[in-house]
């Protein structure tokens, strides 16, 4: 004897649905596709691309260079022997008739930001340089591994 017969609870109940509802299909299946797509190596990047020199050779093969432009903060710099501010030299471009022309040398340190690197390679271009030579010590490099933690460079070598 079934429990729903005494109380006629038979009528009452339906005949469960066999069709397989496909919105929350599809809802998985766009959630892989964002995955994938956003995911991808298809999709560009923004930002620029910057050819990488070989900086393992002892002699880096030079470029003449028509401007040097020594920075040390935004409001110190000097652009050919004269103290400049990057908003003057800004200015400057904006009220220059004749396009400057060869290759602009940023001599800069570590503590030069990459956002202003790259602020200063969109004056260079819009003052009409050809392109932007950063300069750099080779003894850079071997300074930073100098007063870096041994510990740290003996985990490294393991």
């Amino acid at each position: 004897m079934s429990l729903t017969r005494p109380l006629e609870l038979d009528r009452h109940l339906s005949v469960p649905d066999k069709r397989i509802d496909v919105a929350p299909l599809f809802d998985a299946l766009l959630i892989c596709l964002m995955f994938l797509l956003l995911g991808s190596r298809f999709i560009f990047s923004p930002g620029e691309t910057i050819a990488l020199p070989q900086l393992g050779s002892r002699v880096a093969p030079g470029v003449a260079t028509v401007s040097v432009l020594t920075y040390k903060t935004d409001e110190l710099m000097i652009l050919d022997g004269r103290v400049i501010t990057l908003d003057r030299w800004q200015q400057q471009i904006g009220r220059s008739k004749t396009p400057a022309e060869g290759v602009l040398l940023v001599k800069a340190d570590r503590e030069l930001p990459l956002q202003t690197l790259l602020r200063l390679a969109e004056l260079a271009r819009e003052a009409g340089y050809s392109g932007l030579q950063i300069a750099a010590n080779e003894q850079l490099q071997q300074d930073v591994f100098n007063t870096a933690d041994t510990t740290a460079l003996e985990r490294l070598e393991r």
